[in-house]
């Protein structure tokens, strides 16, 4: 088992993952600090996660509209991701990935039909639903990893100096919701976006373990946007605190 705290990323060419933006900023951002950041495919996730025993997974974005997190990674990689969380690791998800974060799911692009799902609530974490892409900020992918697919969106990010206002990239993420009128208890609100006060960015408590959730892509960090944006900064404090600050030794065990 690796010494250095391990962030393991979800990282499958089948998949259509985006993972090239996600670790030039991981790496500029936790640089010097031996953070060991590695990338598993579908097929050696469940080993990975048992032999690494990683701190923090993070579930990417994708190239194109058509999300396969359904379809390839199965049930048993599902419930040993949860089980995992539950003991005490962090799951970071950004847009695709974070829809499946959702009880209910709706996907409305400018162009073709509206998805909708029901009930696929994956690791029963949150109750919220997700829906995209924010009106007024679709765009058609060009299928490619780069900026060509995206907006910049505005954002209202939550610091411990209060609530600012920050720009990020946009990709058709989520906006998430309660249809019970009022969040969950385990819910902290991160982001909303500016125009609609819907939430862009949260965090949620599972048992010893959080999930971390982002709707739009803060790690894309180029033109328009500062490098090191707001909600970036939020989130990598978030994921600072899980790899250093708690015992990663006493906290976190093997999944079985």
């Amino acid at each position: 088992m690796p010494i250095n705290p391990v962030i393991l990323i979800y990282s499958d060419v089948e998949s259509k993952t985006c993972t090239g933006e996600l670790s030039i900023a991981l790496k500029k951002t936790f640089d010097r600090k031996r953070v060991a950041i590695v990338q598993t495919d579908r097929h050696h996730f469940i080993r990975n996660l048992k032999e690494l025993n990683p701190s923090i997974i993070i579930l990417p974005e994708i190239k194109g509209e058509e999300s396969f997190y359904n379809r390839h990674i199965n049930q048993e990689t599902r419930v040993a991701i949860k089980s995992h969380v539950d003991n005490g690791a962090m799951l970071v998800t950004f847009c695709a990935a974070s829809y499946w974060m959702g009880q209910v799911i709706m996907y409305s692009p400018g162009q073709g039909q509206t998805k909708f799902r029901k009930g696929e609530d994956v690791f029963n974490a949150v109750a919220l639903n997700a829906s995209g892409p924010v009106e007024g900020y679709w765009r058609a992918s060009n299928n490619q990893e780069n900026l060509g697919g995206c907006h910049v969106v505005p954002v209202i990010v939550k610091t411990k100096n209060g609530c600012l206002d920050s720009d990020c990239w946009y990709g058709n993420g989520p906006e998430f919701f309660s249809s019970a009128g009022h969040l969950p208890n385990n819910i902290e609100v991160l982001a909303k976006y500016s125009k609609f006060g819907t939430i862009a960015a949260f965090s949620a408590k599972s048992g010893r373990g959080s999930y971390l959730v982002s709707g739009p892509l803060p790690h894309y960090q180029r033109e328009d946007v500062k490098a090191n944006n707001l909600l970036w900064r939020v989130m990598t404090h978030r994921m600072h605190q899980q790899l250093f600050e708690k015992s990663h030794a006493h906290v976190l065990k093997a999944t079985p």
